[in-house]
């Protein structure tokens, strides 16, 4: 598999924070190697970029259908994609960069595999920095959350979460 960090809305559940997620944010590693993996993955997947008409800076729909992962680079990869199991968000660069996010990530296991989640502390910042409507709604269950975690308190399992029911892992 390939190196990535879960960032967004889902990585916000698997420190605790009860909400349901819009798609799975990830951030990957941007070796060449890496972003092969994560292409192929995505062609596996049926990926297609997410049309979003109301986005000026956002790809048309000719070119969300036509869209092949290679060049395996931040060009092609940086996008949200639309797959048959849901919305894949890949943020090379505008969540942070993986090896920025490296050093505070914490390590949990959700579906039996070891995952790689950003700090909480991240993810409030990001919340700062966006200003959105609902990340404002979101900053008091990340702070509670990030209170429990620091209190050393384990949050429970990702697939437990109710978000999850019925999903594939």
């Amino acid at each position: 598999g390939g190196v990535q960090r879960l960032g967004g809305s889902v990585a916000a559940m698997a420190q605790g924070v009860d909400l349901g997620p819009g798609d799975l944010d990830i951030v990957p590693e941007l070796g060449i190697d890496n972003l092969r993996r994560l292409g192929m993955l995505l062609r596996d997947l049926g990926a297609k970029p997410k049309y979003v008409p109301e986005w000026a800076a956002g790809p048309d729909r000719e070119t969300c259908e036509r869209w092949r992962p290679e060049p395996f680079d931040l060009t092609t990869l940086d996008h949200r994609f639309v797959t048959p199991h849901g919305e894949l968000d890949v943020v090379p660069v505008k969540a942070g960069r993986f090896h920025d996010l490296l050093p505070r990530a914490v390590v949990m296991r959700a579906f039996g595999r070891e995952i790689r989640v950003v700090h909480i502390d991240h993810l409030l910042a990001q919340l700062d920095r966006w200003d959105r409507e609902r990340d404002r709604a979101r900053r008091a269950a990340l702070t509670e959350a990030r209170t429990r975690f620091l209190s050393g308190e384990t949050p429970p399992a990702l697939e437990s979460h109710p978000a999850w029911a019925g999903r594939p892992s």
